[in-house]
């Protein structure tokens, strides 16, 4: 355990505000240092940004080459520049946005930076940045937590804007909560009201918000959370996260905490693998050993770990590379998680990569299933060359097709209604598809919806009984979080009230046992 990170990120700040003024070889070692002393990197990137414009032509190289190596450096180096890209020269800031075509988490961070000034740029710059999240999740997301710490700018049209777009654009909601995760803390009482209602009927925002507030607070993240977790998905996903980034600098007594809470709450323990595997390069040979043995015994934190480096891939070393790899021949849960993260950032990887990947994804239904579950969370920013390349694997990949169909499930609720109806469409000629839409809505998905489109997709189980298996075994896969104080009913008490509609349909109900057998140890004692 690391005693001080706020210390920690104080030094790396003032130690990239002399950078201009030191030697070549400080540079390298100031910059090195970053791989293993995560805070001190990101103070530093924090400070480098503001310094940027000072810098001589290799004195950037140099530092654009470090934002391939970490990608909390890169995230935040990213957000520093993000805040003042109108005021660079023309050719620095080409340059700045041509690395987010290929970087992710730079992309994001410059985002946020963006995102917090969007109403000053010119109009020019507004449309270069709006085309590339077109086609970018990770500049979407950043959008949306930066227009968060923007939220209280006297625009009322603006405000509105930004409203409506988290409510069509699951990755600009993400980021909507993010930021206001950041913001939690100092927000007034109703406003903190207002965020923990969204929570509850906004799945992406509830991960997002979940993510920073643990990731900034730590130790210190609110009772009223913690407790939400229990019966919030994606909360308890977006904590495990922000609590998985910092563990390295938890208080022993709180790291015990979490490992014992998450033994009984799943989606925290996937959030903690996933924490853990984006920082896993940086992490000393001895925590890493250690995670990799918790992986062993706890599958969720197995997924977690391998969506996490997945989702870094392109800042891993070529011998973190292999080592998932290998581990991927043994561990189906880590597996189905590193290709997750690897489809959720496809288009950042080499052509060679993507060959790569796809030919080991022939060769395991674990890994195809995770990699069209994550190009299926990204689809909405895929761009349409890689949107109909997914839909065609789904036509020879049946594991490719159930993890696309369950990514797209679970960003259901941000999709146009005539998508949805696409979707329900080409579930009636791919019963792998059907099936995996179905449990995406189900487990992710369903207890956000309001009763009426709830009521709306128990009628589809008339109509598919490949979707109705995979709807319930989804919804009994997510049993454990339905509480009677959530905004949403039991499962079983939405069968009952919809059972006109639901009749005694078979199929759904195998699935819900099923889904409820798998973790039935991990529901409380009442509702068992």
């Amino acid at each position: 355990m690391k005693k001080n990170a706020s210390f920690e990120k104080a030094i790396g700040q003032g130690a990239g505000e002399v950078f201009p003024s030191i030697n070549d070889q400080f540079r390298k070692t100031l910059l090195n240092n970053s791989d293993t002393e995560i805070e001190f990197g990101i103070g530093m990137a924090e400070s480098l940004g503001l310094v940027f414009p000072l810098l001589d032509y290799d004195q950037r190289q140099l530092i654009f080459r470090k934002i391939y190596d970490s990608l909390l450096f890169a995230r935040f180096f990213g957000q520093s520049l993000g805040r003042y890209i109108r005021d660079l020269e023309p050719d620095i800031r080409q340059e700045i946005l041509d690395h987010t075509d290929v970087n992710p988490q730079f992309a994001d961070g410059i985002g946020i930076g963006v995102g917090q000034a969007f109403e000053s740029l010119d109009d020019d710059l507004k449309y270069e940045i709006n085309s590339r999240a077109n086609v970018s999740v990770d500049i979407t997301r950043g959008l949306g937590c930066g227009s968060a710490l923007s939220i209280q700018s006297p625009n009322e049209v603006h405000i509105e804007d930004v409203y409506a777009k988290a409510e069509t654009n699951n990755e600009f909601d993400a980021g909507f909560g993010c930021g206001f995760g950041m913001l939690y803390p100092n927000l007034p009482e109703d406003l903190k009201i207002q965020v923990l209602k969204r929570c509850d009927s906004h799945i992406e925002f509830s991960y997002g918000f979940g993510l920073y507030s643990a990731y900034l607070s730590a130790e210190n993240c609110p009772e009223e959370l913690l407790s939400m977790a229990d019966r919030n998905v994606s909360l308890a996903i977006g904590l495990g996260l922000g609590f998985g980034i910092k563990f390295l600098y938890l208080p022993l007594e709180f790291q015990a905490f979490l490992l014992e809470k998450s033994k009984a709450n799943l989606m925290l323990d996937f959030g903690l693998g996933f924490g853990t595997g984006l920082v896993y390069r940086h992490l000393p040979p001895d925590l890493q050993t250690q995670f990799l043995v918790q992986g062993n015994k706890q599958n969720e934190f197995d997924m977690g770990l391998g969506f996490g480096m997945g989702w870094a891939w392109i800042y891993l070393s070529p011998e973190n590379k292999d080592q998932a790899f290998v581990r991927c021949k043994t561990n189906h849960g880590f597996a189905y998680g590193v290709g997750i993260g690897q489809g959720y950032h496809f288009k950042y990887l080499s052509e060679d990569e993507r060959e790569n990947i796809l030919k080991k994804a022939d060769e395991s239904p674990h890994y195809d299933n995770g990699l069209g579950y994550g190009l299926g969370e990204s689809f909405l920013n895929l761009g349409e060359k890689l949107q109909n390349q997914a839909l065609s694997r789904t036509m020879t990949n049946n594991f490719f097709a159930y993890g696309l169909a369950s990514g797209l499930g679970m960003v259901f609720s941000y999709l146009s209604p005539q998508f949805r109806e696409d979707l329900f469409s080409r579930s009636n000629d791919n019963g792998w598809f059907a099936r995996g839409l179905g449990f995406g809505i189900g487990r992710y998905s369903m207890s956000y919806f309001s009763e009426e489109l709830q009521s709306k997709i128990l009628l589809k189980t008339k109509e598919n009984a490949e979707f109705a298996f995979g709807l319930g075994e989804g919804v009994g896969s997510s049993s454990f979080f339905y509480y009677k104080d959530f905004q949403k009913e039991l499962p079983t008490e939405i069968i009952c009230r919809n059972n006109s509609n639901n009749g005694d349909n078979p199929f759904y109900r195998r699935g819900l046992g099923i889904g409820i057998g798998k973790n039935f140890v991990f529901i409380p004692k009442l509702p068992q």
